[in-house]
């Protein structure tokens, strides 16, 4: 990697990217979870959401009213008793209903729906979906009231007008509800039921007209009427039973009954996905939009929504529905069937578009919504024929049965597509926030258009007017030919797309026949990217390659000034002591990085191409991290709040305990509250919740299933999505808080595997710290100087892990202070005396293991004044480091303390502990190995000396790879730097093995074993996150993978001698302490009010 040593860090710059976007760059989100939007299937969304669909059947049963009165206004008027009491009787006996009163019974219906569509409109956003259904219901049932006991046309008319006020609520409210209750993949078919109700309401209209009509009494028109009551009376008594819309809810700030909503929808699982799609969806158009109302449904990206909604309505009309089915009687009459078998064929007709509405649901849910526009082709050839049909020679009975084929066909493929595909569309394609009003200017033109065709069309047909007769499908067919186009080039694809995804894709402007192609679009408006100019940080020489791309802010650090008088390291850092010094040092030779360059691995090239590309020039081109822009967090009870704190609690704030017990209690109290106005503290209380999620998928993954675990890690990044809308604050601030938040946010994307930006936001927050020490803290309630210095702690803690295997990354000079920063002292982390101590002493224990660690990179591998293993004075120090490592495990609290053979460890912390003990111990003794392996022919057992230190390394490598265990540090934060760490125990075993003298050492037939379990393990640590995969790990993967590969090759050697058996017994498996130093017996346990000090040290 090249670097450019003038750079220096001056400036960031936060550079978004919003505008139009190519539907081929939209991509889905790095949320763990996308099943419930995208990847159910039906069988699984039917098992699941069985009772959304039930409660969706509910509702479209008053879409039965709308077909039901249709069909019996037209039928009545051929009743002779309904025509004897609100008409007249001539004298030869016959009955009249005058033509005023038929145009007006036939009209008067459609204009009242036209005016209770455009009622619904804002009476649904205001009163609910359940409480539009009831006020339909209650005026439903009082115009059935003035029709049943109507004796007037007057009467009747006002009856029906107030009737078809109700049948116009109806509509709107089924479709609105069912396009919210239901996920995704059923949303289709449960609108699609509203169209299937109308038909059956058609189709029972015409049975009971033709079981009633024929009475000589004014129950043959009274029976029909009052038929209607049933459905109002079943509608009141159930509709109390449904849960209300959870987007109402949320819409109304209503969260907790949301979720009780969607939780009454799905049978099993947790709906806190779904609650945090609805909640994304309605923040997000809310925070686009000043008004709601109808003129806003004409203003901005939702005119091109509403335009297709007035479009596909239109389209409904112009198709010639009203030409072929109202006329299908007359038809077949010409056909020669007797005027009662007429009516048979036409409740015929009426059924089979029940079976085409049923047929629907699959081609809808499948096929998807632009089937249209093969349906209006079907449609626009079938309606042509039937005009041809009409003017061949010799027009006679045999051609009339051939149109009344034809119209069965196309009343068929019309309730297959274009039927049903009208209240699809009309409830997928408004924004959330205009649901009710687009859906209501949906049903005013198709209400608009029935009452043109129904004036319109007796003058096209009636022999005495137009007499057109078939050929009026001519004019159909102009209008289907216009229709088709526009369907191809207009119509966008709403199938398996969530409402965010569409009011996405609507605002980004992408063509409608593009929407079907373009990948998920619900990831982000804009992408934020930071670009960290390359240079030196914080006083240090080091660099970086120029034009490293974090995803997230992060602030300058401030370069402070250094003693002139002071010796200085050269990668730009104050040193002391060498023996005390806690350096690291840049450029160090101990990373895996450095393992790569032995001179061993020259003969293996898989080996040696992977030095070809460094883990930092992998971490810098992986893609960048994507962002919800618009997030909102979930919406949770009190007990679940303090559920996710409480695990924050004992996972983050045990290993780094910078947040004091009060302050924890305090955030709960925000979160539940909603009290989260921009400022650092809602910005710290969103990334406890968000960590405490992460926490919770990982430490409950053995109680919860898989889809839970992913549920709470959608959680925690919705969480995380909030915080990063206030992080700026941070970023502004010099404040405790700002610190935390800063500090946390690196916590999180070391959880996402992401090395770089964690350094970034540590980095920062360490260099705040180095302010705020130098600080007076004058606020006696808050010990805020305590505070700070245990954000300091874990940032230089966290910042040396990552310089440990990535040398070249920029340092704070944390080190540069830390002798002169005291440790962590009283404060009150826990609810527990006893858990507060305990990571008090963990905090300690991490602290000064991290310093020796600094100490032996520095003493032993350092670039420029690193002792080599043939110095006079190398000895002694190894001895030294050795006495440290020792001395920092038998000053170890007992609660802390683990055993030293291959048992398990009391609990997790002890068994991290012991993980990173071993490690030390390997970095120590390595160097022997190095120089064996740099000069193969020297005879080792000539030096004993170096023998030995080969054994302890090789053996420690050993002994730590076999007892591996999953932790909760290790997947929440450590993965990476883990991995690389697995991935240099594995090459330094590799590398042994390659020295003949010392292959006896490692003939153990449990090498063969660690490969396949290092594998796996890695493999379910870098997926665990659910985000994109780290290639550094992908790296350090490929060469443990290679390692196996190669001891596996040399498997033929790994057959023990009767004297190597004493090696392996199960004494031997203790955990070797080697003989480079001798530790003197009887060395007595320090007093414990000792150890807080020498933990230190």
């Amino acid at each position: 990697m090249d670097l450019d040593k003038d750079k220096s860090v001056d400036s960031v710059h936060v550079e978004a990217t919003p505008g139009p976007m190519d539907p081929a760059d939209i991509k889905k989100p790095e949320y763990p979870d996308q099943t419930f939007s995208h990847d159910m299937s039906l069988k699984e969304a039917l098992s699941n959401y069985r009772k959304a669909m039930l409660y969706c059947l509910f509702f479209c049963f008053s879409a039965i009213l709308w077909g039901y009165d249709m069909q019996v206004s037209g039928g009545l008027l051929a009743a002779p008793e309904f025509r004897a009491v609100f008409g007249y009787t001539q004298p030869d006996g016959t009955t009249i209903l005058p033509a005023r009163w038929q145009a007006a019974f036939n009209m008067v219906a459609t204009i009242g729906g036209m005016i209770g569509s455009l009622l619904c409109g804002p009476i649904s956003p205001y009163a609910g979906r359940k409480m539009s259904l009831t006020i339909a219901c209650v005026i439903s049932s009082g115009s059935i009231f003035l029709q049943f006991f109507a004796f007037t046309p007057g009467v009747l008319l006002a009856g029906k007008l107030i009737n078809g006020i109700s049948l116009g609520m109806f509509l709107v409210t089924a479709c609105a509800y069912c396009s919210e209750a239901c996920p995704v993949v059923l949303r289709g078919i449960s609108i699609a039921m509203v169209n299937l109700f109308v038909v059956i309401g058609q189709l029972l209209g015409n049975c009971l007209i033709k079981a009633f009509g024929a009475r000589t009494d004014n129950f043959a028109y009274r029976i029909p009427f009052a038929f209607q009551w049933f459905f109002p009376a079943v509608l009141l008594c159930g509709v109390w039973f449904c849960p209300e819309s959870p987007y109402w809810y949320v819409q109304r700030g209503r969260h907790a009954e949301a979720k009780r909503s969607l939780e009454r929808f799905q049978t099993s699982g947790s709906v806190d996905h779904w609650l945090v799609e609805i909640q994304e969806t309605v923040r997000m158009e809310e925070e686009s939009a000043k008004s709601v109302g109808y003129l806003d449904c004409f203003r901005g990206t939702d005119l091109r929504r509403t335009m297709i909604v007035i479009a596909v309505w239109t389209i409904n009309s112009f198709s010639g529905v009203n030409f072929v089915l109202s006329y299908s009687t007359y038809f077949f009459q010409i056909a020669g069937l007797p005027t009662s078998r007429s009516f048979d064929m036409g409740v015929g007709v009426t059924a089979v578009g029940v079976v085409g509405n049923i047929c629907s649901w699959f081609v809808i849910n499948t096929i998807g919504r632009r089937v249209l526009f093969p349906g209006m082709v079907i449609l626009t050839v079938i309606v042509f024929i039937i005009g041809i049909l009409d003017i061949v020679p010799n027009y006679n009975s045999s051609t009339a049965w051939g149109q009344c084929v034809l119209i069965i066909i196309w009343n068929f493929f019309y309730d297959l597509t274009l039927g049903p595909l009208g209240y699809v569309i009309c409830g997928e394609m408004s924004s959330t926030r205009l649901r009710s009003y687009g859906v209501s200017i949906g049903f005013f033109t198709q209400n608009f258009w029935t009452l043109i065709m129904t004036i319109t069309v007796p003058y096209m047909i009636n022999p005495d007017e137009g007499d057109l007769r078939g050929k009026t499908g001519f004019i159909f067919f102009a209008f289907s030919v216009i229709a088709s186009i526009w369907t191809y080039f207009c119509l966008p694809e709403t199938k398996g797309r969530t409402f965010e995804e569409l009011d996405h894709m609507f605002e980004q402007k992408v063509s409608a026949r593009q929407f079907a192609n373009a990948t998920h679009a619900a990831n982000a408006r804009q992408d934020v990217t930071l670009e960290i100019p390359a240079g030196p940080a914080m006083g240090s020489n080091s660099n970086v390659r120029d034009g490293i791309q974090a995803n997230t802010t992060s602030p300058v650090s401030t370069i402070t000034s250094r003693s002139q008088d002071a010796c200085h390291h050269p990668g730009g850092c104050t040193i002391r002591d060498p023996t005390e010094s806690a350096v690291l040092s840049s450029g160090h030779l101990s990373s895996a990085e450095s393992l790569l360059k032995w001179s061993v691995f020259l003969d293996h090239p898989s080996i040696l191409r992977e030095t070809e590309t460094p883990f930092l020039s992998l971490e810098y081109g992986r893609p960048s991290f994507q962002s919800k822009v618009y997030a909102i967090f979930p919406s949770l009870g009190l007990s679940e709040i303090k559920r996710m704190v409480g695990i924050f609690q004992q996972t983050y704030n045990f290993w780094f305990p910078t947040m004091s017990f009060n302050d924890l209690k305090s955030l709960e109290m925000r979160i539940y509250q909603e009290n989260l106005e921009p400022n650092c503290q809602s910005c710290l209380a969103l990334l406890v919740m968000a960590l405490g999620c992460v926490g919770a998928s990982v430490i409950d993954e053995g109680d919860c299933s898989e889809h839970e675990s992913q549920q709470l890690k959608l959680q925690g990044a919705s969480w995380f999505t909030a915080a990063m809308k206030m992080l700026h604050l941070a970023h502004i601030e010099m404040s405790v808080e700002a610190c935390q938040c800063l500090l946390l946010t690196g916590f999180y994307f070391s959880f996402l595997q992401r090395p770089l930006q964690t350094w970034s936001y540590v980095n920062s927050a360490a260099t705040r710290c180095r302010f705020l020490l130098s600080c007076p803290f004058d606020n006696p309630e808050r010990d805020d100087r305590e505070h700070i210095t245990r954000i300091f702690w874990s940032c230089f803690v966290l910042e040396s892990n990552y310089i440990s295997e990535l040398p070249t990354l920029p340092q704070n000079c944390n080190a540069e202070i830390e002798s002169i920063i005291s440790l962590p002292g009283k404060f009150h982390s826990h609810e527990t005396i006893e858990e507060e101590e305990k990571s008090t002493f963990y905090f300690l224990a991490s602290i000064s293991l991290r310093r020796l660690l600094n100490r032996v990179h520095y003493m032993l591998y350092d670039r420029n004044i690193g002792l080599q293993i043939d110095s006079n004075s190398f000895s002694s120090v190894n001895q030294e480091l050795a006495r440290q490592l020792q001395d920092w495990y038998q000053t170890l609290p007992s609660n802390l303390q683990f055993p030293e053979d291959g048992k398990p460890a009391d609990d997790p912390h002890s068994e991290y502990l012991r993980q990173w003990y071993l490690s030390c111990r390997s970095v120590i003794y390595r160097p022997f190995l190095e120089w064996a392996l740099a000069n193969p022919l020297w005879n080792l057992n000539n030096n004993p000396r170096v023998l030995d230190g080969c054994r302890v390394a090789l053996d420690t490598c050993l002994f730590k790879l076999r007892n591996l265990k999953q932790l909760p540090y290790t997947v929440m934060v450590d993965t990476w730097t883990c991995s690389l760490s697995l991935a240099t125990a594995m090459l330094t075993l590799m590398g042994g093995f390659c020295h003949p003298q010392l292959t006896i050492q490692l003939r153990h037939i449990a090498l063969l074993e660690l490969g396949p379990r290092l594998e796996q393990l890695l493999q379910r640590w870098m997926a665990i996150h659910g985000s994109s995969v780290s290639p550094g790990v992908e790296k350090a993967l490929r060469l443990i993978t290679k390692a196996h590969e190669f001891l596996q090759s040399k498997s033929a050697d790994f057959s023990p001698s009767r004297e190597e058996e004493q090696h392996l017994s199960p004494s031997a498996l203790r955990m070797p302490h080697g003989n480079i130093v001798r530790i003197e017996e009887g060395r007595s346990k320090m007093p414990m009010q000792h150890k807080r000090r020498n933990l230190g040290n």
